[in-house]
């Protein structure tokens, strides 16, 4: 079984100990693959590296196959004799059979609720209450991406909607402030990690949460947060934290101009977060709920900044522009701008070359 490099470039062997290699599949988050060893009669799993390397052998079925898929619900489907089925544990659940000897399988059909099988002289379909796994790429979903090079890998970035962000870094899946209206998070990937800035609903969906957590997912949020959602890290203004090779730094958001009718600003000081994370070599910045704080305009060496730009509860552009001069991110997009035209915080920074103001699909 050989490894192939997303551009193509490198290829090399990740197993050299079976008899004769035959079907192979993924988990849909890419960190699992199934491997069946036809000539050996035997189905393994390994663990997929971040570098493509492959580790954690493990037996998985006592049985080889010709050809392999996988449902919904993790199910494994190999063509021996039958088409017998192991759930994710290993354990045999079912045996479909079939007139006479398959040799492949997959799902498909409209609502790819229908299982194919190919026989040595016919081709079958069966029914399902299943359906097979598909994972969608963003941009087939409707969002758009960045890709930005690091110095440990590629940082993908997928602009969600409003305040909701999902950064793709080194086999790592970070979403910010997942909220249901912006997305169907049924068809996004698990988080490894989720950063909530503040509790206002449209930041913090404990819906969306558990669409995305699995175990092990690190959410990191404010303590107002944390009455909603359990288990998480509670992170103040000020906070440093290294979460499993993560660096992230909980700063200042909050209003100083805007506030409510009452005089209490939209977003009190100390009550939200904004992130400063570090993946490789850059300094991501994501302001969450702010208006341009001194402690925003401190800020040092930020490479990529989201900053928030809409009325009556972030900033103006003006504000934007305002900030963006004093802590000069390399790359600054606007986001949570609601019906604000983000064109003007461009022709407000268009004498600052060192600024690259990227604007994106966020309403």
């Amino acid at each position: 079984v050989y490894y192939l490099s997303p551009e193509g470039k490198e290829i090399k062997r990740v197993i050299d100990d079976m008899v004769r290699p035959n079907g192979v599949i993924g988990t849909p988050d890419g960190k699992i693959l199934y491997v069946t060893d036809h000539g050996g009669g035997k189905t393994f799993t390994y663990t997929i590296n971040t570098n493509g390397t492959l580790s954690n052998k493990k037996l998985f079925a006592p049985e080889g196959s010709d050809g392999m898929t996988i449902d919904n619900q993790g199910n494994v489907y190999l063509t021996r004799g039958g088409v017998t089925v192991y759930n994710k544990n290993g354990e045999k659940v079912e045996v479909i059979k079939v007139p006479e000897g398959p040799a492949n399988v997959c799902f498909g059909g409209k609502d790819r609720s229908t299982l194919f099988i190919t026989a040595r002289t016919s081709l079958y379909s069966v029914r399902m209450r299943v359906s097979g796994v598909e994972q969608q790429s963003m941009t087939e979903l409707g969002f758009e991406q960045d890709i930005i090079h690091t110095g440990a890998g590629e940082l993908k970035i997928t602009f969600i909607g409003h305040g909701t962000l999902m950064f793709d870094f080194n086999g790592k899946l970070i979403h910010v402030d997942p909220v249901s209206r912006e997305a169907d998070y049924t068809k996004l990937p698990k988080a490894d990690f989720i950063l909530i800035t503040h509790e206002h609903g449209d930041h913090l969906d404990p819906k969306a949460i558990n669409i995305i957590r699995k175990e092990g997912t690190k959410i990191i949020l404010t303590k107002a947060c944390a009455e909603r959602v359990t288990g998480g890290i509670v992170m103040q203004n000020g906070d440093v934290r290294n979460i499993q090779g993560l660096k992230i730094e909980a700063v200042p958001a909050y209003n100083i101009v805007n506030k409510r009718s009452n005089g209490i600003p939209f977003h009190p000081k100390g009550e939200g977060n904004g992130y400063v994370i570090t993946l490789g070599n850059k300094k991501v910045y994501v302001a969450g709920d702010t208006e341009n704080i001194p402690e925003m305009k401190r800020l040092k060496k930020i490479d990529i900044a989201f900053l928030p730009m809409n009325l009556p509860y972030t900033m103006t552009p003006e504000m934007a522009a305002d900030a963006a001069k004093a802590f000069k991110p390399k790359i600054l997009y606007p986001y949570h701008y609601g019906q604000t035209d983000p064109n003007k915080l461009v022709n407000l920074l268009k004498d600052s070359k060192a600024i690259e103001v990227r604007i994106r699909k966020m309403r």
